[in-house]
């Protein structure tokens, strides 16, 4: 029994493990130099410029050690994308290095792309100095704030074999012998007519607003103030619309999308079409159905109109990049940008364009792709010199570059409603004054 109470009385020996905290140091590596510079490409209507801008993005970022993400957007328009950039910016969510196109001054006056004046001059001393057209739109006061990838200028492209086949010869001397050259050409049962003007919203603004130029007219005056309502631009838009209804461009032109007027040339459906370079670009790489298209293409400006003011041209500015305002990573998106725009890398950049770009560096244009080329020979000789901004005469502002706005629905106004030019006019120019009132 005593054996047993001992046993029963002997303490029992537990084993515990305590856990007890051990500090362990841990070692995270960080590469340094891995913030990614984020680049918003808006889409070109080459696609060849698109592919030259995301190469020269990610070798910049190559020579520089630095990551650059090339990101092209889609958007559906040039103002979607300027809405799409302002809601961006609102949320603090925007790319670090971004286009505005059409919102380029308002952005510039708003303080969303932020003032780069020594990556501007940079470049432009190293790519022999910025056209007037850059200073115009893409600097405040003189402070540079966005890198133009170049100037798209609007040009008639001329069948000049067709010409020449009609008795005519280039360049036409007035509006009327191009309009008496059209009619001579003008051959619809056999499927081509003597020009393929775009009369609804798409591609409207290059086609009608340096036309009131030629009429010694304009959409706006030097005080910004928008005159469509004047007699001049009354007379050039009755000019215009007879076009159609003397039959001389294609029945669906009043229903065309942006690329009707380029397939009707590329197709060998008109002898005449006004658009910037994508038509010639198309016909240098082989894009259309016609023989020998290229050697028998001219290009020029309008020609002189009865306002006494000789051939016009218009340019858009073209597509520029700045760095966002609010960018954390904004040196490093300078030093990109500037990198992108070294001279040869831009002179590949305008040879990619195909004739679609035009430089806004002077110092491309020694290039001999511009030098000794015909199409471009005549361009450089005869709508660079001219060419005008969109808002002429009236400095660029946030309001005065508005396509599909007012030179579209004015034409369809008169061909499809039945609407005198006067009338359209009055319309369009209470159109503009409300949308300028929206920013002023």
């Amino acid at each position: 029994g005593a054996g047993v109470l001992a046993a029963a009385c002997a303490p029992e020996v537990v084993e515990v493990v305590k856990e007890v905290p051990v500090e362990v140091e841990k070692v995270v590596e960080v590469q340094v130099g891995t913030a990614t510079v984020k680049m918003w490409m808006l889409p070109n209507f080459n696609p060849l410029i698109d592919l030259h801008l995301i190469k020269a993005g990610t070798a910049a970022g190559d020579d520089l050690g630095i990551d650059v993400l090339v990101e092209p957007v889609q958007t559906g328009g040039w103002q979607e994308n300027v809405a799409r950039l302002t809601a961006a910016h609102e949320a603090g969510t925007a790319a670090d290095i971004i286009c505005p196109q059409l919102g380029s001054v308002g952005f510039m006056q708003q303080g969303i792309v932020a003032p780069i004046p020594d990556t501007f001059d940079a470049v432009g001393k190293g790519g022999g100095g910025w056209t007037d057209v850059v200073m115009n739109n893409f600097a405040l006061d003189g402070v540079g704030h966005l890198l133009c990838i170049g100037h798209a200028p609007a040009y008639l492209h001329i069948r000049e074999d067709l010409v020449n086949a009609a008795g005519y010869s280039l360049p036409f001397s007035s509006l009327d012998e191009l309009k008496e050259c059209a009619a001579a050409m003008n051959d619809p049962g056999n499927g081509v007519y003597g020009t393929g003007m775009a009369f609804a919203e798409a591609d409207d603004l290059m086609h009608l607003n340096p036309l009131l130029w030629c009429f010694g007219g304009a959409a706006w005056d030097e005080n910004s103030n928008p005159t469509l309502d004047r007699a001049e631009n009354v007379a050039a838009l009755e000019w215009y619309t007879s076009i159609y209804t003397d039959g001389l461009s294609p029945e669906a032109s009043v229903s065309w999308g942006g690329g009707g007027n380029n397939q009707a040339y590329l197709a060998g459906q008109c002898a005449i079409a006004m658009n910037p370079g994508s038509i010639l670009a198309a016909v240098r790489r082989g894009d259309h159905s016609v023989d020998g298209l290229l050697e028998k293409t001219a290009v020029g400006p309008w020609p002189a109109g009865p306002g006494g003011t000789g051939p016009q041209a218009q340019t858009e500015a073209g597509q520029a990049y700045g760095v966002w305002s609010g960018s954390g990573l904004m040196d490093e998106a300078k030093q990109v940008l500037q990198q992108m725009w070294q001279i040869d890398s831009y002179i590949e950049l305008q040879k990619m364009g195909q004739s679609y770009l035009f430089p806004a560096l002077y110092a491309a244009f020694d290039d001999p792709f511009f030098s000794d080329d015909k199409q471009n020979v005549e361009i450089l000789e005869n709508v660079i010199p001219i060419m005008k901004d969109e808002s002429w005469p009236s400095p660029p502002q946030a309001y005065t570059s508005l396509w599909a706005t007012w030179a579209g629905p004015a034409c369809l106004r008169v061909l499809v409603d039945g609407w005198s030019a006067a009338d359209a006019m009055a319309e369009a120019q209470e159109t503009v004054e409300a949308v300028k009132a929206e920013y002023v």
